[in-house]
């Protein structure tokens, strides 16, 4: 575990918070056991983030959540530390190795807060997750795609980008696989999504060209574009190259199948630049950017592009409806369906279920896709 910060490297408050009887040093990696509280459905579901009463839905079972009533933590100086426990809850302990202090360029290899509110905010509805297909942009070391295929998601995407990232992301799903149902399954499955190249239709051609176990197969894409209908992002703003290529990987996604929700998780950071010579929160003010253009009305159309031959080749083009544009006379476009995207804010003022500093700083955001005729 890393004594001191390399020179330009970056840390997160989680890993700052975590109690030491919780953490260990596995060389240049470390172990975090993360405790959460898992809430009855009578609560959860009660008090779920769209409104709905869902009195009728299923609790996580005992049998795979881990109970720690009779477990003893003791400090450095080995005093004993009481875990109070709510009522109406069981106990989950979720293992993750990551790294500690990190470049900027690979800070995925950490956790960060805003994963531990999204975490949060999955246990406190777990309605919404329970029996449905889950994508995670950017999901790091797992720990978000865990909770969700931990709190009855029928299938979870947990995808990123790095040999490194993916083999460790790999490695932290199979640690926790006990706490998802069936456990013979692979609930969570770990693949590569690179924001800045290409989409998600051309990373697989076909099932014969999955050499790794990160890479898409034809039926990957398939149950992605005909039942994933949640998307999950948590701790995403942080550089507006990427910013950009998360917020088009998002619309591919939901211009695909079924519409969709994506639920972001992230906290505003505020750093002092000699360009401005202020404090400024840059990346987030360009991710709320970024999120309003997203929103809006979409046309696709299909478009007939005449080639040499006599054959045609036929793509298609989804474009934003502009309120008082008028469309080109000349072009030749036969428009097939629209999509319409909404965002909203969503409050945090749900308990935190596990331990970690919910800085006012953290927000989370839903934004909405339908398809109308």
């Amino acid at each position: 575990m890393a004594s001191d910060l390399e020179e330009g490297a970056v840390l997160s408050d989680v890993h700052i918070d975590v109690h030491l009887s919780n953490q260990r040093s596995l060389g240049e990696l470390a172990l975090t056991i993360f405790n959460f509280t898992v809430p009855q459905s009578d609560h959860s579901s009660s008090n779920s983030e769209d409104g709905s009463n869902t009195e009728g839905t299923r609790e996580p079972k005992q049998k795979r959540l881990k109970t720690v009533e009779d477990s003893v933590t003791v400090d450095e100086d080995g005093d004993l530390v009481l875990r109070r426990r709510k009522p109406n809850s069981t106990e989950m302990e979720v293992h993750i190795q990551h790294a500690m202090a990190t470049p900027l360029d690979t800070v995925g290899l950490q956790v960060w807060r805003g994963a531990l509110l999204m975490c949060d905010f999955i246990l406190h509805n777990q309605d919404i997750f329970k029996s449905h297909s889950v994508l995670e942009l950017g999901g790091g070391v797992g720990l978000v795609s865990i909770i969700a295929g931990a709190v009855g998601a029928s299938k979870v995407y947990c995808t990123d980008v790095g040999d490194r990232l993916l083999e460790l992301c790999r490695d932290n799903v199979l640690k926790n696989q006990h706490l998802c149902e069936p456990t013979s399954k692979e609930i969570v499955k770990v693949r590569e999504l690179d924001w800045l190249g290409d989409g998600l239709s051309e990373v697989c051609k076909t099932d014969k060209n999955v050499k790794s176990p990160s890479e898409w197969s034809t039926t990957d894409i398939e149950d992605v574009e005909n039942n994933v209908d949640i998307l999950l992002a948590a701790d995403i703003a942080y550089d507006s190259e990427l910013t950009d290529g998360f917020f088009k990987s998002v619309f591919d996604l939901m211009t695909r199948g079924r519409p969709k929700t994506l639920y972001v998780a992230l906290e505003r950071r505020y750093n002092f630049t000699l360009e401005d010579l202020d404090v400024t929160c840059k990346s987030y003010n360009h991710f709320r950017k970024c999120l309003c253009d997203l929103e809006g009305e979409y046309k696709c159309t299909e478009e007939l592009a005449v080639s040499g031959s006599s054959s045609q080749a036929k793509s298609f083009l989804w474009s934003k409806v502009i309120e008082g544009q008028s469309e080109d006379k000349g072009q030749r476009s036969t428009p097939i369906k629209c999509l319409k995207v909404m965002s909203e804010q969503v409050l945090t003022d749900f308990p935190c279920y596990s331990d970690y500093t919910r800085v006012k700083e953290l927000e989370l955001w839903k934004v909405s896709s339908t398809f109308n005729p």
